[in-house]
């Protein structure tokens, strides 16, 4: 379990650096660039898209919100992939138990990342929502759970209380991971959802649903298999 574990997380970790280098590099046409791979994927699936003439609009309002603050999307995913990047570090129980200071200091570090890269990304999701107000919903609901983790794992460590740190820190990272698992699931979320003529903006909803939903449960789950006694 711990080692399929390792796996998912790289796996999730490697798909958000993916996204997060694409739009730190394109902040104004990065689903564009990538958008006639999904053309060919939806191809490959047998299914026709009923919005397709409505695509490049699409596309084009969902990239607009990213260009018209470039350097604010780059702060978003240069930071964020950089958290993602180094937090699974903080799990290694080796670099953990042979290098205690390196984990206080680099554990602070990364929570000053993760606050930032968590307010651009409620500044986005929640403020100009591409998906409407079920988007703007759902970002505020899981953002507010990491911050809300984050704290009460800061807490608990700063009064000693390893167990209860461990369990909030696993939970806060579960939200970061998210940004892999709802790319892993969004495309066959699309292929399944695009021939009942729902739009695109539903199924990235639901998407971004079923990729947190996915971590924070697997998180609740890992918890529980490895609480102490």
């Amino acid at each position: 379990m711990t080692r399929a574990s390792w796996v998912a997380v790289a796996l999730f970790v490697g798909v958000a650096e993916i996204a997060a280098l694409g739009r730190t590099l394109y902040p104004a046409d990065w689903i564009w660039r990538l958008d006639p791979l999904r053309e060919q994927y939806i191809a490959l699936a047998g299914v026709t898209d009923p919005h397709g003439a409505e695509r490049p609009k699409v596309v084009a309002r969902l990239d607009a919100r990213y260009a018209r603050h470039p350097w604010l999307t780059r702060l978003h995913t240069f930071l964020g992939g950089t958290f993602l990047l180094l937090a699974p570090l903080q799990f290694a129980k080796r670099i953990r138990d042979r290098h205690r200071a390196f984990h206080r200091w680099s554990g602070r570090v990364l929570l000053g990342l993760g606050t930032i890269a968590g307010i651009t990304g409620l500044y986005f999701g929640v403020l100009v929502p591409w998906a409407g107000t079920f988007e703007a919903v759902t970002i505020l609901l899981f953002g507010s759970f990491f911050f809300v983790a984050g704290v009460k794992a800061f807490a608990a460590i700063r009064r000693g209380d390893v167990a209860t740190h461990r369990r909030w820190m696993i939970r806060a990272m579960a939200i970061p991971l998210g940004a892999g698992s709802v790319r892993v699931v969004g495309l066959p979320i699309d292929v399944a959802l695009t021939p009942t003529g729902l739009g695109p903006e539903i199924g990235f909803v639901v998407s971004v649903w079923v990729g947190w939903l996915l971590t924070v449960g697997a998180a609740e789950l890992w918890i529980a298999r490895t609480r102490p006694g």
